[in-house]
């Protein structure tokens, strides 16, 4: 069991809106490291498996070689018990069918990942549909409130078949929960199946981790744009006062819970992004912050993507540097567990892919979005010390242990850098980690 969350003071101003920042008074960006601990990163890495990943049945050196890359690290990794790769577990009550979530489980138990297991989506017999047919275009639809227990019996099925499993998710995003008669969540509906499943986990192993309520949390680049605006907000956008309420009315009515998981996406629902990309990351914090002053459950991010506005227009490095930048945001909001959604690349492309498409002979080749962040979960692995850091510039991100700096550059320029008085040039958008000069440094 992961150890809960301690306080941890933010360590760079790099992410700064542009609006309004100081001119330079130097041709380069000063970074300065000190000797002062302001917290320890707590961030494990993660990734949600979909519906195409490293499966046996691709092009087996593919798989093989994007299998590699998963085993590096020991990811979390988080399979869906119904869609995202996974075919329907219970097609007719008390009929199961597990080959396609052993399989991936297995995938999972063979590159030493964490296994996470997201316990959404429901049977079609449990929404009102037929039994022994799947209509995947329903996948969205929430279990009938009569049944709720049957979900629940399900979840514990699952949590007896797998029993290596430590870590469940209950459903996804309030999938099928929006009541649009009351122009709001359902909350309660999903309170009450939350309960049920928190329930039946814990009887079938206490020490099984469970965590909700995995709300999306939606924003809007302006407040006029919103139908509930709420006073939550920075210059990545406003976030939407529904999806507050719903978090707000499950941390009061939950019986119990080991962390809770939101969708922390920095994308805002009409598409729109702050001028400086970088400035949409500042959401993790401000959201951390929200959550901090209610709860001291630990933060994970569930099916998160930091890419807002039109990235699919963005090049490999820039992607790499939006990563590698929220990642020390998260670190520096004390997000425990992030679980990046999609990390095989469908077809000759993807954004924020971390191993190209294994469907394709020469394919499970890691990508620069890989790359990014294996350097700054590497070096700053839980645990790690993390020291001031102080930057002359909000386009230069600073983080820094004992031993290391890590530096990203924020434009599509190079920058000349000096790093406790030795220089060095970033380019466009890089991703550097430099050896720390001084104690605990080289």
């Amino acid at each position: 069991m992961i150890a809960l969350l301690t306080g941890m003071a933010l360590v760079s101003t790099a992410c700064a809106s542009t609006e309004g920042r100081p001119a330079a008074v130097t041709d380069f960006v000063e970074v300065r490291t000190g000797s002062e601990v302001v917290g320890a990163s707590r961030l494990h890495p993660g990734v949600t498996h979909t519906q195409f990943t490293a499966d046996l049945d691709n092009q087996p050196e593919a798989v093989a070689a994007a299998r590699g890359l998963l085993a590096a690290r020991g990811l979390f990794q988080n399979q869906h018990i119904m869609g995202w790769g996974a075919l329907n577990p219970e097609p007719s009550p008390g009929e199961y069918r597990w080959d396609s979530l052993d399989s991936r489980i297995d995938l999972i138990r063979q590159t030493s990942g964490i296994p996470v297991i997201t316990l959404c989506c429901a049977p079609d017999w449990m929404k009102g549909g037929p039994r022994g047919k799947t209509d995947w275009s329903k996948i969205n639809e929430a279990p009938a409130a009569r049944h709720y227990t049957d979900f629940a019996e399900l979840a514990g099925k699952v949590a007896r078949r797998y029993p290596d499993v430590r870590y469940y998710q209950v459903w996804h995003g309030l999938k099928g929960f929006y009541d649009p008669k009351l122009h709001r969540w359902n909350y309660e509906g999903y309170t009450r199946l939350y309960n049920l499943v928190y329930r039946e986990l814990k009887s079938v192993n206490a020490e099984i981790a469970v965590g909700g309520p995995v709300v999306t949390m939606d924003s809007w680049s302006e407040e006029r744009l919103m139908t509930k605006p709420s006073a939550l907000g920075g210059p990545w956008g406003v976030l939407d006062q529904r999806a507050l309420d719903a978090v707000a009315y499950w941390l009061e009515h939950k019986e119990g819970a080991d962390f809770i998981t939101l969708d922390l996406s920095t994308a805002n629902k009409d598409g729109a992004s702050p001028s400086d990309a970088f400035d949409s990351l500042l959401k993790i914090n401000d959201v951390s912050k929200w959550i901090s002053q209610r709860s001291e459950l630990p933060l994970w991010a569930a099916r998160w993507h930091p890419f807002p506005g039109s990235a699919q227009e963005w090049g490999a490095a820039e992607q790499s540097a939006l990563l590698a930048s929220a990642l020390v945001q998260m670190i520096n909001s004390n997000v425990q567990v992030e679980l990046l959604w999609q990390p095989q690349a469908k077809g000759p492309s993807c954004v924020g892919c971390l191993w190209t498409d294994t469907r394709a002979v020469g394919g499970g080749q890691p990508t620069e979005a890989y790359t990014s962040i294996d350097a700054v979960t590497a070096k700053f692995p839980p645990g790690t010390s993390i020291v001031r850091t102080t930057t002359s510039s909000p386009d230069v991100t600073a983080l820094s242990s004992r031993e290391v700096t890590l530096l990203v550059n924020e434009l599509p320029q190079p920058q000349e850098v000096s790093v406790d008085g030795t220089r060095t040039s970033l380019g466009p958008h890089e991703v550097r980690i430099v050896a720390r000069r001084g104690p605990g440094g080289v």
